[in-house]
């Protein structure tokens, strides 16, 4: 399967979570990945770094963005 196929059966099962936003974190630069991605409506795409002290402060960073963001109750 490639990306594009993965994230319609996610959001498709997902139907009902949509207003959750999901980020990618991944490997691939491949710029079709990102623009499909994007396309089905994701709310990031981040690359993973190679060192681990960059993943944990990259995942610090997300979680402090999310964490800040202002939502609108449903």
């Amino acid at each position: 399967q490639d990306i594009e196929e993965k994230f319609t059966v996610f959001l498709f099962i997902t139907i009902y979570l949509k207003h959750i936003p999901v980020i990618v974190l991944t490997t691939s630069d491949n710029e079709k990945d990102i623009y499909e991605c994007y396309k089905l409506g994701i709310a990031g795409y981040l690359l993973k770094p190679l060192k681990y002290e960059d993943y944990e402060l990259k995942i610090k960073t997300i979680m402090k963005y999310w964490s800040l963001n202002e939502f609108i109750p449903l």
